[in-house]
């Protein structure tokens, strides 16, 4: 399983995941906001999902928040979760395919936090940017 949170301030962000989410899957709609995104061969195959998340204030440092605000003027925050398999990798396969006006940021839960195109780049490359720790490159005060 995989998961990152995601931090945009897009009016249209939502619609915008929602076609990402299209792309890869058929997509249910389930209670909270949430739908998920399932591989043709069923979840067994893969899977990958959009909450939205009305606060993230246990999950950041009050620092952390106001360089976000800062970046992000009302930044919406949503958890991305799934599960990759050999015939369907979805967290890649969503974020090359994602399209943000403005900026969006991704937090990867294992240190890094970088633009959606740096994790664009990084994802087309073929790096586990799930995992990654940091970077030069990644930082909310970038």
């Amino acid at each position: 399983m995989f998961s990152f949170v995601l931090i945009f301030g897009d009016q249209d962000g939502e619609q915008r995941i929602r076609r990402s989410l299209e792309s890869l899957g058929r997509v249910q709609e389930e209670s909270g906001g949430r739908f998920v995104a399932t591989a043709a061969g069923g979840p067994e195959d893969g899977w990958i999902a959009y909450q939205p998340l009305s606060t993230i204030e246990d999950d950041f440092e009050r620092e952390e928040i106001d360089a976000l605000k800062r970046s992000i003027p009302g930044p919406k925050f949503a958890l991305i979760e799934g599960r990759d398999e050999p015939k369907a990798i979805f967290s890649s396969s969503f974020i090359i395919g994602l399209s943000m006006q403005g900026t969006a940021l991704i937090d990867n839960d294992h240190g890094m936090v970088a633009t959606l195109e740096v994790v664009q780049r990084l994802a087309q490359s073929g790096v586990q940017w799930l995992y990654l720790k940091d970077s030069p490159h990644c930082s909310l005060d970038a």
